[in-house]
């Protein structure tokens, strides 16, 4: 690809352009409609053909009448760093995704734009989320990680085993974040609600540029959308009367949220927050955990398995956590939950890195993949091998790690997931034992999740 591929690229308006074209892969808007065929079909697939081209892929449209703001996928983790990171205040959260995920949960965190009021209200959640005030929830992960034991005990396959941890870990986020207490058959409803609200968004992404009144009607036309809708709304209005909620700091410090009766949050802000924990305070964790089951239940990874038992039999808990954890974080790599994500440019962009000179214009969309990046050749020894132990010592890849994303818009529940995934998964460990000689593919839906016909065969710890 020669430079004057460039000419017309829609970005003639700025004075810097790509002084390195060889690390572009240039491809003409006409050829999304087939590539979101593609991806639907088989979107593991598509990634993977993705994760081959250059290290900075540019849809845009050749003929540079046509005004079209370009899409970028970056790739490389010095570009996501340069862009993402410090360039994090040009970027905002609009595009299709961000549109079809308010549809549902409204303006939470999650959802909000970066403004005054996104950062006042993150001030309020963020330090209910921070370690020192995780540590109180111990008790609580405990018991229900002790009662979901119990029902795993009984041995034999389990034929969805992402169905068991879900529903645990909805209760987790709920009793311990919200203050209420959820019985097994009601937060699985809530949590697979959830999941097909999840689906449902990700179908609306793929469709962006269809006219608003379908959005508006769409969940009529599919019942079980409507449905999903309907349990969600009705379960968090409950939540909210519930009169253990104000038991919970968090929910409690949102209801007297601002220094002025004005400025507290109205009914409907609340029940927007209150959604968006419900979903990105269990779904995410779930998926990473039972990711890491699945890949420590393989044939050439139960050893770790035999490893963290030990330990624990010896009293080496300090080494079996750590181990834990690096297999956790391994998981994440391999499957980060959040496999792909996006914002739009609020004014032009540049940036120079060891790949050369990158112009961003104003109102482009800039996507990032961890999946890719986090098997970025240059980055990963192996990145296809499952070794929790590259994460016993610092070896620059760091840089290249972001299944929590990162700068300003880094994710707030970052060490929840962390304490919740570490601590639910010792515990199972250290009382069963997992194996199965299959790995069923994941699935790419507007989040990374297990298949659910994730089968494992479940015994007894003697």
């Amino acid at each position: 690809m020669t430079q004057e591929n460039f000419s017309g690229n829609g970005l003639s308006h700025l004075s810097t352009n790509y002084d390195n074209p060889a690390n572009v892969h240039l491809v003409n808007y006409l050829e999304i409609p087939q590539l979101v065929i593609d991806y639907i079909r088989g979107r593991q697939a598509v990634l993977e053909s993705l994760g081959k081209w250059e290290d900075r892929i540019v849809f845009t449209a050749l003929d540079p009448t046509e005004n079209i703001p370009p899409i970028f996928l970056l790739k490389h983790p010095l570009d996501v760093q340069a862009v993402w990171g410090k360039s994090a205040s040009a970027l905002d959260k609009t595009g299709p995704f961000y549109e079809a995920v308010r549809r549902f949960a409204g303006q939470g965190l999650f959802t909000m734009k970066e403004d005054e009021t996104w950062q006042a209200r993150r001030t309020v959640i963020g330090p209910h989320l921070q370690p020192k005030n995780i540590a109180a929830f111990g008790e609580d992960v405990d018991r229900l990680t002790n009662q979901m034991i119990l029902q795993l005990r009984t041995g034999g396959v389990i034929h969805d085993v992402h169905t068991y941890i879900k529903t645990l870990s909805f209760q987790i986020t709920v009793k311990t974040l919200l203050g209420v207490d959820a019985q097994t058959d009601e937060a699985l409803r809530v949590a697979d609600s959830l999941t097909k609200i999840n689906a449902f968004i990700a179908a609306n992404t793929l469709m962006a540029g269809l006219p608003e009144w379908f959005y508006r009607k769409a969940p009529a036309f599919l019942p079980s959308t409507r449905k999903a809708v309907e349990t969600l709304d009705t379960y968090t209005r409950q939540v909210l009367s519930s009169p253990t909620a104000c038991a919970s700091p968090l929910l409690a410090h949102l209801i007297a949220y601002g220094p002025e009766q004005s400025s507290r949050l109205s009914e409907k802000d609340l029940h927007d927050e209150v959604v968006t924990i419900l979903a990105a305070g269990h779904g995410t964790t779930a998926s990473a955990i039972a990711f890491t089951l699945q890949l420590l239940a393989y044939p050439t990874n139960r050893h770790y398995q035999d490893v963290i038992r030990k330990d624990l039999k010896r009293g080496n808990k300090t080494g079996a956590l750590r181990l834990v954890r690096n297999a956790f974080l391994e998981a994440m790599r391999l499957y980060p939950p959040i496999y792909m994500t996006s914002r739009e440019t609020t004014e032009d962009i540049r940036v120079e890195t060891p790949l050369g000179k990158l112009a961003i214009p104003k109102g482009s969309c800039v996507l990032i993949s961890p999946y890719l990046t986090h098997r970025h050749p240059q980055f990963w020894t192996d990145p296809e091998t499952f070794d929790p132990n590259r994460f016993e010592a610092d070896r620059g890849e760091k840089i290249a790690y972001l299944p929590f994303g990162l700068g300003k818009r880094r994710c707030i529940g970052e060490h929840f997931a962390m304490n919740v995934g570490s601590v639910v998964l010792a515990k199972m460990l250290e009382q069963l034992e997992f194996s199965t000689d299959t790995f069923s593919p994941p699935l790419f839906i507007s989040t990374l999740r297990p298949s659910s016909h994730l089968q494992l065969n479940v015994s007894r710890v003697e």
